[in-house]
């Protein structure tokens, strides 16, 4: 009985092959077969708890690895995977792979997927990231590659992605826009210690890498202190930057020939 079924599974994945790639664009009812086809393979050749989960709350069954190397099988497609960017720091490792989908018989290409993981997803936060390398590599692999499979089969009708692979990768998301809005801001960060430097160079002619013992002179005349935290140095740089715009301007107005 089961051959049987498996056999019709078969010649309906022939005549479905074959009429996808005879025809530049698929027909609503080509794409109907289509979702027809994988809700059979579904029903007939996969498993619940093996190739597909019913996770509680939602409204779709979610695709398993396994799974989605049923459907690989189904539509004859060959997955390829490319390290799009890694992160190996001290206490971190980061992979992002992309998953692209070959048709076996025709070699053309199918469609894409995307897939990240790293080791600050919670369950691998507690363990030593570069033991973890390769499982990190792998998650990020499969992610990729039943993101392919849905946007390649349309079986997304059908199936959701892993709830827990969801679940890392919205986590991996919020962590790399933590890490940007850190760097951005340490990047917008003005260091007036420098620019009071810049402006004693410029106003003052008082380069403080070369005659330290005269800007601390000054600095000191001016404020009562050798040093200066960052507080006090933007305080003393805008006061001194007010000071020469003053300046500049009673210059103008005595240029004025009237």
């Amino acid at each position: 009985m089961q051959g049987t079924a498996l056999q019709t599974v078969e010649n309906k994945q022939n005549a479905q092959n074959q009429l996808s790639l005879n025809k530049p664009l698929l027909t609503p009812q080509d794409i109907v077969h289509q979702v027809n086809l994988i809700q059979e393979v579904m029903k007939t050749v996969m498993k619940e708890g093996e190739h597909y989960g019913i996770i509680p709350g939602t409204k779709k069954p979610t695709l398993y690895k396994a799974g989605a190397e049923k459907l690989l099988i189904t539509f004859r497609l060959d997955p390829e995977y490319e390290v799009i960017s890694s992160v190996h720091e001290k206490d971190f490792v980061s992979y992002t792979v992309k998953c692209t989908l070959y048709h076996i018989n025709t070699g053309n290409r199918v469609s894409s997927g995307l897939g990240s993981c790293n080791s600050r997803e919670k369950k691998y936060r507690k363990q030593n990231p570069y033991d973890i390398d390769n499982t990190i590599l792998k998650m990020a692999s499969k992610r990729a590659l039943i993101a392919a499979v849905l946007n390649g089969t349309a079986a997304s009708d059908i199936f959701t992605q892993d709830v827990e692979d969801l679940s890392g990768m919205l986590e991996n998301d919020v962590i790399v826009q933590k890490i940007n809005k850190q760097v951005k801001t340490e990047k917008s960060k003005v260091s007036y210690k420098f620019l009071l430097g810049e402006l004693l160079v410029k106003k003052y002619g008082i380069d403080i890498k070369k005659e330290k013992d005269r800007a601390v002179e000054f600095i000191y005349q001016r404020t009562g202190k050798k040093s200066l935290t960052e507080e006090e140095a933007k305080q003393l740089y805008e006061k001194l930057k007010m000071e020469n715009e003053v300046i500049f301007k009673e210059e103008e107005e005595d240029d004025i020939p009237f």
